[in-house]
């Protein structure tokens, strides 16, 4: 029996005694390597989901039965931390960022999900009877602005907040946020007229939306959560834009009267660098705003022989302005950066002065301490005495008042 050559796609007979024949099918395998030549690799795909309720994912494909790795995260723009690669939205974490995988897919052309996994919560918001598009759900832990009441409505109520129950009647545009959870629009009805408070960022930058309500409503003012100011920090609203009136603080309840326009408030951050000026050892840096200050630092950590810290001075010879340890310090007029140079006064030795009355007659005179800058007065005696001799024949040095003594030392009387 002779072979003939194979035919594509056609079946090949053999012909057997007795007239049968055995029919042969082409097989066909999944393309690799072995098989040399021109071939098409079978894939499959994994779908990395952002998992935050955006509904971003990336979609990559991989050839099967190869090694690759497991993507490093892609979802970026949330404020928590990006925990891994889950098989499920809330399920446990199954891979890290760059984590080699062989055979990940168990069939050519199948679709493998992986959620990634944040450090916080969702939030999901429900407009709670109103109209419109409701806020998508959005990642966060801890304290978190919650989204302003556009794009939805209720003929008839004013949007006043979130609450975390449906009948809650104070609405919050702030919330501490511990676990997932949904928001619930609080409306409020439409009595009368209306009052608008707008927000003024005065020199910064960002946007704080405006908030209506009905006129006698109280309203929590925000934070300065998207507002920025180059070499400042957020300090409150004030009426006037110069902060001639008083600062309202983040958070603090205002009543609504009237229409109006509250302003940031901005105070300057500074530095100050304490100069050590002649001492040696650690020297503290400072940082602060001009609406908190910074607490002077006392003289610990750094020392200069024969000297004792004295506080700070805004000029090193010490003629500037003068500060004590623990004062708070504000710069006047307020400038990013000052420096403070220690002041050092000198240690004053005290030495003791003996009086010898050396034969003459009287009260031996009690002795006296003094030293460098604080002299004592020498005492006078009577009936023929010349002075006081730091040696008992009159041949040594006569000191007068005022007498800064050096060392310790005995003065004898020196009579006539």
């Amino acid at each position: 029996m002779k072979n003939k050559g194979l035919r594509r796609g056609r079946p090949y007979g053999l012909r057997y005694a007795a007239g049968f024949f055995l029919v042969l099918y082409a097989a066909w395998f999944a393309a690799c390597d072995d098989f040399g030549g021109s071939v098409e690799w079978i894939t499959y795909s994994i779908v990395y989901h952002a998992n935050d309720g955006s509904n971003r994912t990336e979609i990559f494909t991989h050839r099967y039965g190869t090694s690759h790795y497991i993507r490093e995260n892609m979802f970026f723009g949330h404020d928590v931390p990006f925990l891994g690669w889950a098989g499920s939205p809330r399920g446990d974490r199954v891979f890290d960022e760059g984590d080699p995988v062989q055979r990940l897919a168990t069939s050519a052309g199948q679709t493998i999900n992986l959620y990634a996994m944040w450090d916080g919560f969702i939030v999901t918001f429900d407009v709670n009877g109103g109209f419109g598009n409701s806020p998508r759900p959005m990642l966060g832990s801890g304290g978190v602005t919650l989204p302003p009441g556009t794009g939805f409505f209720k003929a008839g109520h004013v949007f006043a907040g979130w609450n975390a129950t449906a009948g809650g009647s104070e609405g919050f545009l702030e919330f501490e946020v511990t676990e997932d959870i949904t928001l619930f629009a609080v409306w409020e009805p439409v009595f009368g007229e209306l009052v608008t408070i707008a927000f003024n960022v005065n020199g910064g930058e960002g946007n704080t939306p405006s908030i209506t309500r009905n006129a006698g409503a109280s309203v929590r003012l925000p934070n300065d959560d998207g507002l920025s100011k180059a070499g400042h920090v957020f300090a409150g609203w004030s009426k006037t834009s110069d902060g001639s009136t008083d600062i309202l603080l983040a958070g603090s309840s205002f009543p609504l009267v009237e229409n109006m326009t509250l302003y940031a408030m901005w105070a300057l951050r500074f530095t100050v660098v304490f100069h050590a000026n002649g001492g040696t050892g650690d020297v503290p840096q400072g940082t602060g705003t001009t609406d908190v200050g910074v607490t002077l630092p006392y003289g610990g950590g750094f020392s200069r022989p024969g000297y004792y810290f004295a506080g700070w001075n805004t000029m090193a010879n010490g003629a500037g302005e003068g500060f004590v340890p623990g004062q708070n310090f504000v710069p006047d007029p307020p400038v990013g950066n000052v420096t403070l140079y220690a002041v050092w006064n000198p240690v004053v030795a005290f030495f003791v002065v003996e009086f010898n009355l050396n034969g003459g007659p009287g009260t031996v005179p009690y002795p006296k301490a003094g030293g460098a800058g604080f002299p004592i007065t020498l005492p006078l005696l009577e009936n023929g005495f010349v002075g006081w001799n730091t040696m008992a024949d009159g041949t040594g040095d006569f000191q007068t008042s005022p007498f800064e003594p050096t060392e310790n030392v005995t003065l004898y009387a020196v009579w006539e």
